[in-house]
């Protein structure tokens, strides 16, 4: 047989089938499923880079007293903090505790917001109050308000901050002569707590009683009941502030701190009075 006569053979068969193949297609019923076709293709959508994670914590008012019990503190537990200070503070503590130090001023607003910007913090602390600006302006309320609004512009998502007892609602714990002393700053206190409270960040409210220098004796608590006061150890309530940043129980909530075998204004005052003494005796040594 020639080719010719073999491809008259064949062509029919092959017509035969493709039309088989054809009604398979069209027909969705048919005992065989279509075949698959391929999806167009689609082009490649650019996402955003993702941010770092957050990290570290800032404290504001941590070159001193509580600030720097607060810091140390943090840095036991392995935290890496920074700590914004003046050009003229004296940073020889922190330096030996080794933490981040950046440069701020409180009461600037725009070196508040660059300090609070200057990494990707998970949480910031405030302990600034009790002792003015070299100017001589209180610091509770407007120092408090730059800070928190530079922690809120860089989305630093928690913010503990400590205060007083005699603040808000605690007012009546507070004993007539630290009410009488402090007349003109817990207004200025309680206007930072609301500041805070409007911020939209997760903050925790800390107000002490009156502070003492001795070593720790881990017997600080924290309460909400605003009715309660008394004495507490600097060292002490140092830990109860850092151990608040990592507490999500205590997420948008005021507590007052005190030491519960404290609770007594005289006794505590008696044993300030001591340091005090202490302090004078060591100065002239």
């Amino acid at each position: 047989m020639s080719f010719r006569g073999l491809a008259s053979l064949v062509a029919p068969l092959f017509a035969l089938m493709a039309g088989s193949a054809l009604a398979q297609t069209a027909d969705p019923g048919g005992d065989h499923p279509p075949p698959p076709r391929a999806a167009p293709l689609k082009p490649v959508e650019m996402t955003e880079e993702l941010p770092p994670p957050r990290e570290g914590v800032i404290v504001f008012g941590g070159n001193r007293d509580l600030g720097l019990e607060i810091v140390k503190e943090l840095v036991a537990k392995g935290e890496k903090v920074t700590v914004m200070v003046r050009p003229s503070s004296d940073k020889t503590e922190l330096e030996k505790l080794g933490v981040t130090l950046v440069e701020g001023d409180a009461m600037n607003p725009e070196l508040a917001a660059k300090a609070a910007a200057s990494a990707y913090y998970k949480a910031a602390i405030s302990t600034l109050g009790g002792k003015p600006a070299p100017d001589g302006e209180p610091v509770d309320f407007e120092g408090n308000k730059n800070v928190i609004d530079g922690a809120a512009a860089a989305k630093i998502p928690r913010f503990v901050l400590v205060t007083t007892i005699g603040t808000g609602n605690s007012y009546s714990a507070a004993p007539l002569f630290a009410r009488f002393v402090l007349r003109k700053i817990l207004p200025l206190k309680e206007k930072a707590e609301e500041h805070l409270k409007a911020s939209g960040m997760k903050y925790t409210i800390i107000r002490p009683g009156g502070l003492l220098k001795r070593p720790p004796e881990g017997k600080a608590v924290l309460t909400e009941d605003a009715s309660k006061f008394g004495w507490i150890i600097r060292a002490d309530l140092g830990k109860l502030v850092a151990d608040a940043v990592y507490d999500e129980a205590a997420a948008n909530k005021v507590y007052s701190a005190y030491d519960t075998t404290r609770d007594s204004f005289f006794s505590g005052l008696f044993e300030r009075l001591d340091e005090n003494k202490k302090e004078k005796e060591d100065a002239k040594k």
